[in-house]
């Protein structure tokens, strides 16, 4: 694991260009970045969890081949007094009144399961179509154990733009440039105003969207289009409202690229 921490410590530093004498911000946290572009991420491989998938694939051969010489040897080492390995699940401690609708709904799990008599029991990996265990599959369950959030990737990403500028908003969509307001988060002394109205506290979505120049500025692209639209309450409404112009046009591509551009003019 050590490895896998130093390969990833490598990635970071790499990513953010601190591999300098330089100390540069982490403005997203890793565990954000290894998640699927469709998540907010960047699909980024986590070594650690990916090794954890690995190391999966024995536990799935284990219980697939039982006659195996490596399973013996497992068995005769690990067992115990005896020779094999089970789960030794016991349901000991009292249950607290938030964990009842959990444990309710666990049990109405095991209740909706038909048990067939006379039916040899075999191990499915539901993820897979094909009810076999792949790494890949087991990895992305880790990685995203929860279903994915609304995010707008197909807008960062798909616009013709250069990695720079999309990788630029993409950090802005998750709220992390360093504006003021972030950057006294990071306890870094600076006045919370903005820089363009030299009013209102420079927040993301502030800079971006609300602040007066900035909806000028908008107000002024979206009449050339012929547009009219209320703007949105953030960045990442704003990605995932921009729509239109469909198609490989040209006039499609530049609708799609206007938010990137925009953004990246304004900051």
């Amino acid at each position: 694991m050590s490895i896998a921490r130093r390969i990833e410590k490598l990635q970071r530093d790499f990513l953010w260009g601190g591999l300098e004498d330089e100390q540069k911000f982490h403005l997203v946290n890793w565990q954000q970045i290894c998640t699927p572009l469709h998540s907010g991420g960047l699909g980024i491989r986590n070594m650690a969890t990916f090794n954890k998938a690995l190391l999966g694939k024995w536990l799935w051969r284990y219980s697939r081949e039982p006659a195996s010489l490596w399973r013996q040897v497992i068995d005769s080492k690990y067992g115990g007094q005896g020779s094999t390995i089970s789960w030794d699940i016991e349901f000991t401690r009292s249950v607290q009144d938030w964990e009842l609708e959990m444990v309710e709904s666990f049990m109405s799990l095991l209740y909706s399961q038909t048990i067939r008599p006379g039916v040899v029991d075999s191990l499915c990996w539901s993820p897979s179509c094909r009810g076999l265990f792949e790494v890949r599959s087991f990895y992305t369950t880790l990685i995203s154990p929860h279903p994915p959030g609304i995010f707008p990737w197909k807008s960062v990403w798909k616009a013709k733009v250069p990695s720079r500028v999309a990788f630029f908003v993409w950090t802005a969509a998750l709220g992390k440039i360093l504006t003021t307001e972030n950057l006294r988060k990071r306890r870094v002394t600076i006045l919370d105003w903005c820089c363009m109205c030299k009013s209102s506290g420079e927040s993301v979505n502030h800079l971006l969207v609300h602040c007066p120049v900035a909806w000028e500025l908008w107000s002024m692209v979206l009449v050339i289009f012929g547009k009219n639209w209320v703007m949105p309450r953030d960045v990442v409404d704003l990605l995932s409202c921009w729509k239109g112009i469909r198609g490989n046009s040209e006039a499609g591509k530049i609708w799609k690229m206007v938010p990137h551009c925009l953004m990246w003019c304004l900051w």
